[in-house]
This record gives structure tokens, C-alpha cells and sequence, in this order.
């Protein structure tokens, strides 16, 4: 192990000596020139990154517009549904089916996940929760 660690030691002492003796350029224009590159990688990145969240707000802002249509599209079906809804029914376990056929129908036609589905669903089934809460108080 003392032997491998040791001839790496000579090997990158030897390296450095010849790389020093036939550099091209001397220290301050190396120096110089990487300190430039260095400048330039950084403003590109600045410049990439800018254009990079100008494309994700613009995206993010169309998906969230797209969501909030769509929200509020199934949570009017959902509502004019409810009205059809008969006194003697079970209406949660109603207003729950609705909410499911809902989501479910706006869902088609559109890239959403179960995951995302899931949510919507219970988000509008929350909705039924604290609607029926502040009705009975």
C-alpha cells in the first residue's frame, strides 16, 4: 500500500515538473486565460439558467391555468349533479360517485396521472366534508 501511495507521489511530482517545463504559455497568461474562460462559462450559465426559468414559469403558468379550468369546470358538472340527487339517498356516498364519473370524464383527453386524479378527487370530496360541516353548525 506505502508503495502504490509513494510511486503515485513521484508520478504526479514528475508530471507537474514536466507540465511546468513545457507549458506554452507562462503562469500569468494561463492564470489569465482560465479566469476568462471561468467568466464566460459563468455568464452563459447565468443567461441559460434565466432562459430556463423564463420556460418553466411560462409552462407552469399555462398548466396551473389549464388545472383551474378544469377544476372548475368538473366542480360545476359536480354541483349541477347534485341537484339531481333524490332525499332518500346516501348523499355523500353519492356527491363521492359524481365526484369519481367527474374527474374521471375530464381526465380523458388529458395527460394526468392516477396520482393527480387522485387528488382531484379527494380535494373535491374534502370540499363535500367541509361544505356539509358548515351547513350543520
Amino acid at each position: 500500500m506505502a508503495a502504490g501511495t509513494l510511486g503515485f507521489l513521484v508520478a504526479s511530482s514528475i508530471g507537474a515538473a514536466l507540465g511546468v517545463m513545457f507549458a506554452p504559455k507562462s503562469g500569468a497568461e494561463t492564470r489569465g486565460e482560465l479566469s476568462e474562460k471561468a467568466r464566460r462559462l459563468a455568464w452563459r450559465f447565468k443567461r441559460n439558467r434565466a432562459e430556463l426559468q423564463d420556460s418553466v414559469k411560462s409552462i407552469f403558468g399555462k398548466l396551473s391555468e389549464d388545472l383551474e379550468q378544469a377544476y372548475l369546470q368538473v366542480r360545476g358538472e359536480v354541483l349541477a349533479q347534485m341537484d339531481a340527487i333524490t332525499p332518500g339517498e346516501d348523499a355523500k356516498s353519492a356527491y363521492k360517485d359524481i365526484v369519481k364519473n367527474a374527474v374521471n370524464a375530464a381526465a380523458k383527453g388529458q395527460r394526468w396521472t392516477k396520482i393527480q386524479v387522485d387528488k382531484f378527487i379527494s380535494h373535491l370530496e374534502t370540499e363535500y366534508e367541509d361544505t356539509k360541516t358548515s351547513t350543520d353548525a
